[in-house]
């Protein structure tokens, strides 16, 4: 995947996506992220919830990304995602097309229906162990 990849720092519930320098952090702002230039782990410092974040680094708005690879909890056939519940990323994504919004997952995190609102955002594609799932 070339181009402006943002990634995530995993909680232990959650797949990790793995980070590498010159990919992207989300940090909470307000009630949404921007995303901030990871170098590594050593440039980080603990962001809410004690997850790492660069301390400084290029910010980048979500429409710049190319990629962006979303943490979630749970997935649905239709691209549903259920997160941490903070809304953060259904606030930063609506201005990144949803064949750009990938959630990284494992297999026994799809369930067969999950009940969106209006203000859920679906992914375009969630990433398994077992492979690729497109919507």
């Amino acid at each position: 995947m070339p181009g402006h990849i943002a990634t995530y720092w995993a909680l232990p519930e959650e797949a990790d996506p793995g980070r590498r320098p010159g990919q992207y952090l989300p940090v909470i702002k307000g009630a949404s992220l921007e995303f901030r230039h990871y170098r590594s782990d050593a440039d980080c410092e603990a962001g809410a919830l004690n997850i790492p974040i660069p301390r400084e680094g290029e910010p980048l708005q979500a429409q710049a990304l190319d990629w962006v690879l979303v943490p979630l909890t749970a997935f649905d056939g239709a691209g549903q995602r259920v997160g941490m519940g903070g809304g953060f990323y259904d606030q930063t994504l609506g201005t990144v097309p949803r064949r750009r919004r990938i959630g990284i997952a494992f297999q026994g995190q799809q369930v067969s229906r999950i009940q969106s609102e209006d203000w859920d955002l679906p992914l375009g594609a969630v990433v398994t162990p077992r492979g690729w799932i497109r919507f």
